[in-house]
């Protein structure tokens, strides 16, 4: 029998065995942006993270987390499965993109455009974040599953989790078989690891960084075209690519 845990088990241990440091590093960990949380301190973010994994199927990952690093916490388990989170707290209620200030609501298919100086990165499913670019945009249609990918951080800390979302796409798109070479695969997770180190650096060098998303960016152009070509149109490294394009231009900014 399938067992589930309790919401507000979790959410009571999440506030009283983890600091918000602690929380911030859960979230890394996980690649889910802690400042889009929208809560005001410890409790209410602990709240929110636990709206935002029940909401998006995730709450297991939390779960697994909370056990590997406070195995003396027991959290309340069940055998009925959680009611979905408020839509206001959780952040659903469909799809909503913010683009610099402007609001695009549902969901841009390929071909549709989107005028002035924006990209928009998150096409499909519940969208949280911004895009910044330039010029006109044919937006292309990414299916399956949620995406929570600040494509427009404002800092170091949002800059690095980005990174790890994309990492984690990048993962997937290893298992899906994506890379036609699989040294292309291994090079994007190579090049991603050394982004994150000179990132967290104590001085992040911004020309360093730069270079090596660029160097990214050309092996999953190239992976791209060939996965577009065999029309997977929900493949991961097509959600990674416009992204990439995104953190050169914050790069240039917070570094």
């Amino acid at each position: 029998m399938t067992r589930y845990v309790d919401p507000v088990s979790l959410r009571q241990a999440l506030i009283q065995y983890y600091n918000e440091g602690e929380l911030r590093t859960m979230c890394f960990d996980l690649g889910i942006d802690y400042e889009s949380l929208g809560g005001q301190g410890k409790a209410n973010n602990a709240r929110a993270l636990v709206a935002f994994a029940q909401n998006r199927g995730r709450l297991d990952e939390i779960v697994t987390y909370v056990r590997q690093t406070r195995p003396h916490v027991r959290l309340k388990m069940t055998d009925t499965p959680p009611p979905p989170p408020d839509a206001a707290e959780s952040g659903g209620g469909g799809v909503t993109i913010n683009v610099k200030g402007d609001l695009v609501q549902g969901d841009k298919m390929k071909g549709d455009k989107v005028q002035g100086d924006k990209n928009v990165y998150n096409i499909s499913g519940t969208v949280v974040g911004s895009a910044i670019g330039g010029g006109e945009v044919h937006a292309q249609t990414i299916a399956g599953g949620d995406v929570n990918i600040n494509a427009n951080p404002q800092d170091k800390s949002e800059f690095v989790a980005t990174l790890n979302a994309v990492k984690k796409l990048l993962e997937e798109a290893i298992v899906n078989g994506e890379f036609e070479d699989e040294r292309d695969g291994k090079d994007a997770l190579k090049e991603m690891q050394e982004i994150a180190e000179e990132a967290n650096s104590e001085k992040p060098r911004s020309r360093t960084i730069k270079r090596s998303l660029g160097n990214l960016a050309e092996i999953l152009g190239d992976t791209g075209k060939v996965v577009e070509a065999a029309g997977k149109a929900s493949a991961a490294v097509l959600k990674a690519a416009p992204i990439i394009a995104g953190l050169i231009k914050a790069a240039s900014v917070i570094f």
